[in-house]
């Protein structure tokens, strides 16, 4: 599968099972943790390519999760901003954008003014 990727992607990249083709009609996902950017990412570039090869959709998960010890506002609305211009690319790009946010305490997001 990767034998006629680009170089910089196929160093880069490693097989981690044995399966060697996707299974089925549903998208290929890139589910990004970090680089949330679509110019010069490695990551959405393989997404892209397995998903030319096999004539599937691309689906780019953007995760935000706020259950780490110093999670700040700050923090946050850059993570919003990224999602906001992940959408705005993918849409120009073809590609479908998904965001979700997950936490198990109160959200450092909002706060009540008494």
């Amino acid at each position: 599968m990767m034998d006629d990727w680009p170089t910089h992607l196929s160093e880069r990249t490693r097989h981690r099972n044995s399966i060697s083709e996707p299974q089925g009609s549903g998208p290929v996902v890139v589910w990004l943790k970090s680089s949330f950017r679509l110019h010069e990412n490695p990551a959405i570039e393989v997404g892209r390519h397995i998903a030319a090869q096999h004539d599937l959709p691309l689906l780019i998960y953007h995760g935000i999760d706020e259950r780490y010890p110093h999670a700040s506002l700050r923090h946050h609305n850059m993570l919003l901003d990224a999602a906001v211009d992940m959408d705005d690319g993918c849409r120009k790009g073809g590609a479908s954008v998904c965001a979700s946010r997950s936490t198990r305490r109160p959200s450092a997001l909002r706060h009540e003014v008494v």
